[in-house]
């Protein structure tokens, strides 16, 4: 009898333990993959406004997620008719700068990328002065359409140089615990050697994830040639350096309290 229920046990194992692997399998099928950052490489020199979701690391790589405001039809609604030429010429600039990105993006050569991103930035012009001129005619929204925000991450390279101010500064408080403005010779000593520039002096350590940051993207500087040629390539491919980097970091926000990188507005640190 025992050995007919060991007999049984093995054989109910040999199903169950497929079977197992196999709902194994389906759930990570089933599991959406991330969506694939976009290289900043690709992109155009200028600034950049987002929230960051990494920090840079020994290879100075991080990401930031950037948020962009569309106009977009709700679904059974019509728009009043004052509107519907300003909606339609929003919704075609909007469709044409989706497909300038598009061609930016699968751009063989720096020529064509580079018309691609002259073409995306003549028509973000042409866009927000419809925009402007939609707001005159109709005060707001028209009825009938919402604005949808499209997320997108960008992975950048901070270069070796890069500078980091920030515009948050932390609290003071009196011997009473009561806010305290800081002095301006106070403020004049923490903007640093380098006054000239926007915000105050900070570093890379400071950065955290969740934090609203303003970026400058360049063109890489150009790395001094050794007299050894090759050994210089090799260094070049070790080091793996994006043709575009980021000259300068600035944190305009600090992130809220309990951040998570998918954590709602609002959203509470759990106790």
């Amino acid at each position: 009898m025992r050995r007919l229920i060991g007999s049984a046990v093995l054989v109910a194992a040999l199903f169950v333990l497929p079977s197992s692997e196999l709902l194994a399998q389906k759930k990570k099928k089933d599991k959406p993959a991330e969506p694939t950052a976009v290289d900043s490489s690709k992109l155009a020199a200028g600034e950049f406004i987002g929230t960051l979701k990494s920090t840079p690391g020994s290879d100075r790589m991080f990401k930031i997620e950037t948020q962009t405001a569309k106009l977009v039809q709700i679904p059974g609604h019509v728009s009043p008719g004052k509107a519907n030429s300003s909606v339609n010429r929003i919704l075609q600039l909007q469709n044409h700068i989706a497909r300038d990105e598009s061609r930016a993006l699968s751009a063989r050569t720096p020529q064509a990328r580079q018309s691609a991103l002259r073409s995306m930035g003549h028509h973000q012009v042409q866009l927000q002065q419809a925009m402007v001129n939609l707001n005159r005619a109709t005060g707001g929204i028209p009825a009938g359409y919402k604005v949808a925000y499209d997320k997108k991450e960008i992975e950048f390279q901070a270069s070796e140089n890069v500078k980091v101010r920030t515009m948050v500064l932390p609290e003071q408080f009196d011997d009473k615990g009561n806010p305290k403005k800081y002095t301006k010779e106070e403020l004049a000593e923490l903007k640093g050697k380098e006054r000239n520039m926007v915000g105050y002096e900070s570093a890379l350590e400071k950065l955290e994830p969740g934090q609203q940051v303003r970026l400058t993207l360049t063109a890489a500087p150009t790395s001094t040639k050794d007299k050894d040629g090759d050994k210089d390539k090799d260094k070049d491919d070790e080091n793996k350096d994006k043709k575009m980097q980021v000259k300068t970091i600035v944190i305009t926000k600090d992130a809220p309290e309990g951040w998570k990188p998918d954590a709602k507005p609002g959203a509470k640190k759990k106790k």
